[in-house]
C-alpha cells in the first residue's frame, strides 16, 4: 500500500517501521475498497501517524477512546507552535475518529438529553417533596 502511495524508499521505510503497522494498513486497504483516491489515502496515512503517536496508541492497543480525549489531543497537538491551522485539527479528530471506529477502539459519547436538568429536577421533586420511591420515579 505505502509503495502506492509514496514515491520515495525513505518514506515507505518510515511508514513500514512506525507502531501500528497492520492496523494502519487494514484502514488504508479499507478505504482504498471504498475508492478514496490516492491523495486522500495519502493524507489519511500521514495522519495516522500522527493520531498513534499522539494518543500514544501503541501502548493502548484495544483501550476505547472518546471523542473528548481527541479533541483535546487535536487541539494540543495543534497549538505546539508547528501546526495551528483549525482545518488541520477538524482533520486530526476526523481520521482518529473513523479509524478508532475502524479498530473497534472508538468509545461512543452517550447521547444527552436536551432537557436532563428539568428531568433531574422533576425527579428530586418527586422523591423529595412528595415522597415517592425511587422505583415508582424510575418507572
Amino acid at each position: 500500500m505505502f509503495e502506492k502511495l509514496f514515491k520515495c524508499s525513505k518514506t515507505v521505510t518510515k511508514y513500514r517501521r512506525a507502531p501500528l503497522l497492520e492496523e494502519r494498513l487494514r484502514f488504508l486497504e479499507h478505504q482504498a475498497g471504498l475508492e478514496f483516491g490516492c491523495e486522500v489515502l495519502r493524507l489519511a496515512a500521514r495522519y495516522l501517524l500522527v493520531v498513534t503517536e499522539q494518543l500514544h496508541l501503541s501502548s493502548r492497543q484495544g483501550e476505547l477512546i472518546g471523542a473528548a480525549e481527541i479533541e483535546e489531543t487535536a487541539i494540543r497537538w495543534s497549538n505546539n507552535g508547528k501546526v495551528k491551522d483549525r482545518k488541520a485539527r477538524q482533520k486530526f479528530v476526523r481520521n482518529a475518529t473513523r479509524w478508532l471506529q475502524f479498530l473497534g477502539w472508538w468509545k461512543p459519547t452517550p447521547p444527552t438529553h436536551q432537557f436532563v436538568e428539568q428531568i433531574v429536577g422533576y425527579e428530586n421533586d418527586m422523591r423529595d417533596e412528595r415522597g415517592l420511591a425511587s422505583a415508582t420515579i424510575s418507572a
